[in-house]
């Protein structure tokens, strides 16, 4: 009865899963109507997937520690943006000025967006970081609403 019991508390979160990747990847779709598909789409959708198994992994690798866990994650983020969003490893400068700059240029530039590519890191950063918010608690099997709410202010 043990076993049956125990094997149930290992599959619950797993089931939680797919339903956090399901919200994240809804939270993604708003941003679809401001930049075409065929540029957002990947770098949108991979956010919004990678930003909640990189959680999973890191506990599964007993990465005990939440601020450990939060740096590789933070440097997991950059090189995603690097390479799959700004198609170039070595552009820190284009990273720093797209999350300090690209919100505000997001409101002044027509639609679509289509470039800079630098645009699409503010709208990457958000979905990256509601699916890591709400990756970390359901992996840590923190029961809290705060990922939903994460997940409806990338929304």
């Amino acid at each position: 009865m043990r076993s049956i019991a125990a094997a149930l508390r290992r599959i619950v979160p797993m089931l939680l899963v797919p339903l956090c990747l399901a919200g994240c990847l809804l939270a993604a779709a708003p941003w679809l109507r401001s930049f075409p598909l065929s540029i957002a789409g990947v770098p949108l959708a991979g956010a919004a997937v990678l930003s909640v198994i990189v959680p999973f992994v890191l506990v599964q690798l007993r990465v005990g520690r939440l601020a450990v866990a939060v740096l590789i994650d933070v440097v997991i983020f950059v090189v995603y943006a690097l390479i799959v969003v700004l198609h170039d490893p070595t552009n820190f400068g284009g990273l720093v000025q797209g999350l300090y700059r690209g919100p505000s240029q997001l409101l002044t530039f027509a639609l679509p967006l289509v470039s800079p590519r630098t645009l699409m890191l503010a709208p990457v950063a958000v979905i990256w970081a509601a699916g890591a918010l709400a990756g970390e608690c359901i992996a840590r099997r923190w029961y809290t609403l705060l990922p939903y709410f994460g997940l409806l202010i990338a929304f």
